[in-house]
């Protein structure tokens, strides 16, 4: 910690000569002190009190990179007391590598002192304590400079960043996780604005329905949307901006861009900020134009087909019927439907 010692404090006067302030010389000379001290004078108890309640770690060094100062919080970062860092090397208290490739990092003491100019230690520097610990740092080294204006040593301010760093990793993490997840998904993803405007769409969305991202950016769904379908999934997105639902479901169709028919499952939500106030919504589409087309290759199997072919309920009452029964039977599809299947079965 950084002390000051009651009877007596070695300074540099501002021409870098020693000079040996004393209380009780003061006394002895008649030299005005505490509340009648000269407008020149320094409190140096204070200044050790300030330095020692900052935030910030700090690192004096002399001319030479010795070390002259640690304040409190450059004693908790670095491992070393004021006392025994006292006239060491810079580099050997503040200790500086590379956290990629592990090698030494020379202080910016040295060169701040050789240049006369403010320096910063490079990305991804780690201050190695002298317990071992390894800290992300951030540091500003400025020249100590004499109203001679000459160069007596370098400063170093710096702070713990690790949490800082962690948790900005951790946020680039999560946004490469969603922009992986958001681009290989297996569904087509929109990000939609009010008024209908296509503001991120993912590679799948584009290939589904044919346009390239830069042909469907800053265009609107209802462009790609076919004309029967809008209605429907215009009172979606209003019911939510009515604050009536939080989603909607559909299904649709868009028009791809040669023309053909996407049958979609459409499934929309949407993001609120603080405020609770929509900021953009999220479309979810499924392709299911397979599954379209084998229902309607069913259907019409169903209705083509020469063979009985029929759904019956619990009720004992057929629910649907190819047309093979009337030829077969003789009675319209209404009367067959209107009676329970029993009745047709000879016993």
């Amino acid at each position: 910690m950084l002390q000051v010692n009651d009877n007596c404090t070695n300074l540099k006067t501002s021409n870098g000569t020693d000079k040996q302030t004393s209380k009780q010389t003061s006394k002895q000379t008649g030299k005005q002190t505490g509340a009648n001290a000269a407008p020149t004078d320094v409190d140096y108890t204070i200044l050790a009190a300030t330095l020692n309640s900052m935030g910030d770690a700090v690192i004096a060094t002399d001319a030479n990179g010795r070390i002259t100062l640690l304040n409190l919080a450059a004693e908790n970062l670095t491992g070393w007391t004021q006392t025994e860092a006292m006239g060491r090397p810079v580099d050997e208290i503040f200790y500086i590598i590379n956290a990629e490739t592990r090698e030494l990092v020379i202080a910016p003491a040295l060169e701040t002192i050789a240049l006369g100019l403010t320096l910063q230690l490079p990305e991804h520097s780690l201050l190695v304590s002298r317990n071992g610990n390894e800290l992300r740092v951030e540091d500003s080294c400025a020249p100590i400079i004499n109203t001679n204006n000459e160069i007596e040593g370098a400063v170093i301010t710096f702070r713990d960043i690790t949490a800082q760093e962690s948790l900005q990793e951790a946020l680039h993490a999560s946004e490469e996780l969603f922009r992986a997840t958001f681009e290989n998904a297996a569904v087509g993803i929109a990000h939609v604005a009010h008024d209908g405007q296509l503001l991120r769409i993912n590679q799948q969305f584009s290939h589904m329905v044919g346009y390239s991202v830069a042909e469907l950016l800053f265009n609107k769904y209802q462009k790609i949307t076919h004309p029967d379908d809008l209605d429907e999934n215009v009172a979606g997105y209003e019911r939510i901006l009515a604050n009536e639902i939080d989603s909607f479901c559909m299904e649709k169709r868009y028009l791809r861009k040669d023309k053909s028919i996407l049958w979609a499952n459409l499934e929309v939500s949407c993001v609120r900020d603080a405020n609770h106030e929509i900021e953009y919504f999220i479309a979810v589409v499924e392709d299911i134009s397979a599954r379209k087309l084998a229902i309607e290759d069913s259907r019409r199997f169903f209705t083509l087909s020469q063979e009985l072919l029929c759904t019956a309920g619990f009720d004992g009452y057929f629910k649907k019927l190819n047309g093979a029964w009337e030829k077969a039977l003789g009675y319209s599809l209404d009367e067959l439907l209107a009676k329970p299947f029993i009745e047709f079965v000879h016993c």
